[in-house]
């Protein structure tokens, strides 16, 4: 069931991005009709120092572009559709209490070694006691008791038991998604170490020499469409391996997936080689954009259509929604005003003043989205749990000074001279916190304080330097309005961000839930019933209960009914503010043929999209003949 060293300084090689020609030399393979680019040159910020391949290194993560290259995936996700798809892996299948995995029969190491189902194993061991710097979004002790219960049972297949009954969907994104990266040679030692390590120091010693050491020795032990080649102070110079299994990728694909379609493509690369150039900060790289010196890549300043067009005509842009939308929280716990954010109709009044319209420009330009119906969900969440016909039945909060007024003086606020006070008489002011380190979220913001000050509820941002921020005054609940989130790309790591995240240091012991009516510090919320938002019945909803139910259920039925339930119930309280769902923007040029039916062929939204367009051959250069210059 599918479901040499990294180092040296040799500023000669590579300095122009553009290795040994951009397509018009010879041996290109198709006499008179060279290709345009036989070389893929896109982006990477950083500097040279900062190149590493091991996952574990916990000052210098590698970043995806690299990581990508040269790891192989093993799965590949769509954001915009929600369905994975198999790279280095023929076939799996996730039962309520165990995943079994199939290896394909193809996928070798640079150096020639077969991947075998022993390497998935060693990346989920290590990860088990060092998730942090191993790419998984939660800890692997969170679904598996012992390590033990991570092992072979052939040289292709592999089995991960479940310490209990968990939804399928968590299991591909938190333990089926990752890369082959961990080949013997480099991490067998630690896996080893872990084995045999009998205390806990032990288990620190390793894992303090496990983040400690960069992977920069000669590459034969990585798996994926490209070979580490060299590196210079201009950039990553990497070549195309040869006996990657492409077309065997291919095959599986279209053979299982009714929706892939890769005939346009051919069944190895067509380009020789990809090379990283190195960039200080967003602007140089974008201004290499704007000379038509990249192919594709992110970090791009682009954030509507008026800043694309400063690029070149065959430039192009795909915005694929990143998952969870960035939101406004308030401190219902302790703050200066929590009397105020615990009362549902101040929460409403505060959604029918702002303009989030305006906000999301802010938070992420023209492309931003806004979740107008006040779902509680990001984009990816919806389908197939959440209809039209629900969706359309939910409260919209448009901008509305007039009904805000009436809701804050239902509440108890009078307003005097053009400021609002609170029942006990105080001033009605409001301070938000932002990092330093955010720009955009300091301007959105701001953006809000503004239209709060224009209403009459005075409001400043202030802005903490980004460590302190971060460290403490989330953590600490050290503001009134904040940044938060709400969803993310899949049902049920969505909820659990809307409903329980908000970063504090108790959020476990103090959901956020618990604090939206009285008794306040119980859980429980009463709601009008789905659908009949001017009843006087109520249904009682324990948001908390349902994302951990959630996490276990396997009944798309009940997931609907759960999905439904917790949409309608924030729908009703308004316990964030959604801001903007965010994209994250991919740059791409038509010199490339790849896919680009955005928002309806699941190749398009593919994350991350460029660097995941080798792994699966969804991309070629032109010839000449195509190119219209």
């Amino acid at each position: 069931m599918l479901a040499g060293c990294f180092g040296g300084d040799d500023d000669d090689g590579n300095g122009n991005g553009n290795g040994n020609g951009n397509g018009n030399g010879d041996g290109n393979g198709n006499g008179d009709d060279p290709l345009v680019r036989d070389e893929f040159v896109t982006t990477h910020l950083g500097s040279q120092e900062d190149v590493q391949f091991n996952p574990h290194n916990t000052t210098l993560a590698p970043e995806w572009d690299l990581t990508h290259a040269v790891f192989t995936q093993t799965v590949t996700e769509s954001r915009t559709h929600g369905t994975f798809y198999p790279v280095g892996l023929s076939d799996w299948e996730i039962e309520p209490e165990q995943m079994t995995v199939e290896i394909l029969d193809g996928l070798t190491w640079h150096n020639g070694d077969q991947v075998t189902a022993e390497d998935f194993v060693r990346r989920l061991r290590i990860g088990w006691y060092a998730p942090w710097s191993s790419g998984f979004s939660v800890m692997p002790e969170n679904y598996i008791e012992d390590p033990e219960d991570i092992y072979v049972e052939d040289d292709r297949t592999a089995v991960v038991e479940f310490d209990r009954v968990y939804n399928p969907i968590i299991i591909q994104n938190d333990l089926l998604s990752g890369t082959f990266s961990h080949h013997e040679e480099h991490f067998g030692e630690y896996d080893e170490r872990l084995e045999d390590a009998t205390s806990d120091d032990e288990i620190n010693d390793v894992l303090e020499d496990l983040g400690s050491f960069n992977l920069r020795d000669p590459e034969p032990y990585a798996s994926g469409p490209f070979e580490f080649s060299d590196i210079g102070t201009q950039g990553v110079f990497m070549e195309k391996y040869d006996d990657y299994p492409m077309a065997e990728i291919q095959q599986n694909l279209e053979d299982n997936y009714d929706e892939i379609d890769l005939s346009d493509y051919p069944d190895e690369l067509n380009f020789d080689s990809q090379f990283h150039q190195l960039f200080g900060d967003r602007q140089s790289l974008s201004q290499a954009g704007r000379t038509g010196d990249l192919d594709g890549g992110d970090g791009f300043e682009i954030t509507s259509e008026s800043d694309l067009q400063e690029f070149p005509d065959f430039a192009d842009f795909n915005p694929i929604v990143s998952g969870w939308t960035d939101s406004f929280v308030f401190n219902w716990v302790d703050g200066e005003h929590a009397d105020m954010w615990r009362d549902a109709r101040v929460r409403k009044a505060f959604a029918h003043i702002l303009n989030f319209e305006g906000i999301s420009n802010q938070y992420h330009g023209e492309y931003g989205y806004i979740d107008r119906m006040f779902s509680g969900t990001s984009p990816p969440m919806r389908d197939p749990y959440l209809s039209e016909e629900f969706l359309d039945g939910l409260q919209t909060y448009e901008q509305d000074e007039a009904r805000a007024e009436e809701l804050l003086e239902d509440a108890g606020l009078q307003k005097d001279d053009g400021q609002w006070y609170k029942p006990d008489g105080e001033a009605f002011e409001v301070d938000w916190a932002a990092p330093s380190t955010v720009q955009w979220q300091i301007d959105g913001m701001e953006y809000a304080a503004s239209n709060l000050t224009q209403f009459g509820i005075e409001s400043n941002v202030n802005v903490i330097e980004g460590t302190t921020f971060f460290g403490q005054t989330i953590p600490q609940l050290d503001y009134e309005l904040s940044r938060g989130f709400i969803g993310f790309e899949n049902v049920v790591n969505g909820w659990d961000l809307t409903w329980k995240r908000y970063d504090g240091e108790n959020q476990e012991e103090e959901p956020f839930s618990y604090y939206l009516q009285e008794p306040y510090g119980e859980p429980g919320l009463e709601v009008p019933p789905i659908g009949e938002p001017d009843s006087s019945d109520t249904i009682e909803v324990d948001p908390v209960e349902l994302v951990d139910e959630l996490e276990q259920t396997v009944d798309d039925e009940r997931i609907t009914e759960i999905s439904e339930t917790l949409s309608w119930t924030f729908n009703q309280t308004v316990p964030k503010l959604p801001g903007s769902a965010g994209v994250y923007g991919w740059y791409m040029t038509e010199r490339w043929n790849y896919p680009n039916d955005y928002g309806e062929d699941p190749l398009a939204g593919l994350m991350p999209f460029t660097y995941s367009l080798p792994q699966i051959g969804a991309i070629s250069a032109k010839r000449e003949s195509e190119f219209d210059y």
